[in-house]
């Protein structure tokens, strides 16, 4: 009854040919799926039958809904995979360990709410839609030096998160970065282009830096009680309520 209402988790896997369990002392179980190929998915399952773990290298894409809303699953590993689409580990409250080391592209609505998630890196990832990693409270950092553009939301409301560095970023969606509390400076060289609403809040923020921008949507920098310094040398054109208190 695993995948009565998403399957995508056998995905990779070809005719079953095996299923072995293995037991650990603290009641949870490694469930090991085999195919013919003897391809592998491991989930691991709690004493309440949850899944609390899942490993597939066999997948280089996730289709949508990955484990969605999975209120016990801790540790994900998709070592191989190169694509997410939406709505992947979204609201994955309990979600503490994740390897998706080689995706290039990220939809909608992916990680939201994964507020025990502290760190990430992503060595390969270029595009990410709409509210990826949107109120995931508790991530620091976030290593992504290939992200080319992002979506609505993203890295919005997460209170933690210390510094960013995305160093080849050229295109912003709206809402980036609304009320994050503890960075205090910003450089992205390559931007080009920034939606409305953002870096909305950003109490600490001191310092930003966009050498490359041109345009600016509506209520960019609002709020920003401690900024000393801007830099915006070929800006063309920016939205209303610009630097607003």
């Amino acid at each position: 009854k695993l995948f009565d209402y998403d399957d995508s988790c056998l995905d990779g896997l070809g005719e079953v040919a095996k299923i072995d369990e293995i037991k650990s002392d603290n009641g949870d179980k490694d469930i090991i799926i085999t195919d013919v190929n003897n391809q592998t998915i491991v989930f691991t399952i709690n004493k309440y039958n949850q899944i609390i773990g899942y490993s597939n290298t066999n997948l280089t894409k996730v289709r949508k809904n990955f484990l969605a809303h999975n209120r016990y699953v801790k540790t994900v590993s998709l070592p191989n995979v190169t694509k997410i689409e939406d709505n992947f580990l979204n609201r994955a409250v309990a979600l503490k360990s994740i390897d998706i080391s080689k995706v290039e592209t990220i939809g909608n609505s992916c990680m939201r709410f994964c507020k025990n998630i502290k760190s990430l890196s992503l060595p390969n990832l270029k595009v990410v839609g709409s509210k990826f990693l949107d109120r995931s409270v508790s991530i620091s950092s976030l290593y992504a030096p290939k992200l080319e553009k992002v979506g609505d939301s993203f890295l919005e409301s997460n209170a933690n998160l210390e510094n960013i560095d995305f160093p080849n970023l050229c295109e912003i969606g709206s809402y980036f970065l609304l009320s994050n509390n503890l960075i205090k400076s910003i450089n992205l060289p390559n931007v080009t282009s920034i939606g409305s609403h953002c870096l909305i809040c950003n109490e600490a923020l001191e310092e930003i830096k966009l050498p490359k921008v041109k345009k600016i949507g509506a209520n960019f920098l609002e709020s920003n009680l401690s900024l000393k310094e801007v830099n915006f040398p070929l800006l063309e054109s920016c939205g209303e309520s610009f630097l607003s208190s």
